[in-house]
């Protein structure tokens, strides 16, 4: 496998885990009703979003496993 190909999977893989957990705050946030501003999206498609995220994230470690691509 190309270093290339490892770099940018390990790299999405990274990006994808901080978005999750970005995300994951603005809901905690939104839930404690100390979110700076009124999204204009319901609670629900967020959700949606986050489990569609964390669903890729898991394929995405199963690449990892399945390559052995060192982290």
């Amino acid at each position: 496998m190309g270093d290339k190909y490892e770099i940018r999977l390990k790299r999405e893989y990274v990006e994808l885990q901080e978005r999750i957990k970005k995300l994951t705050n603005m809901l905690e946030t939104l839930e404690n009703g100390d979110l700076p501003f009124v999204p204009k999206c319901p609670k629900q498609l967020y959700l949606i979003q986050l489990d569609a995220m964390k669903r890729y994230l898991s394929a995405l470690d199963a690449r990892i496993v399945l390559e052995e691509i060192k982290f």
